[in-house]
């Protein structure tokens, strides 16, 4: 990797606090997780993380998500998918 790198699941508390603070919010139940990781995230990397919803299921109350990290300005380092339920 040529030098030092972040541990990956760093990322995944990364989705996990978009999901559960601003996509949907609180009252969110995170289901599962998948991920990629595409390229090594470095010290002092400034990420950007998004989530786009891709399905909704109103029987169920749950939700999936695309989900992406990205450095500022520059490539996708992690991509996956979440599921969500949505408790209130």
């Amino acid at each position: 990797m040529g030098g030092r790198v972040a541990h990956g699941m760093l990322i995944g508390a990364f989705f996990s606090q978009l999901i559960g603070m601003h996509l949907p919010g609180r009252f969110a139940l995170h289901l599962s997780q998948s991920l990629d990781f595409v390229l090594p995230v470095r010290a002092g990397d400034e990420l950007e993380i998004s989530g786009e919803v891709l399905a909704k299921q109103d029987a169920t109350r749950t939700i999936v998500l695309r989900t992406e990290a990205r450095i500022v300005g520059g490539d996708i380092v992690a991509r996956g998918r979440a599921v969500v339920k949505v408790l209130r």
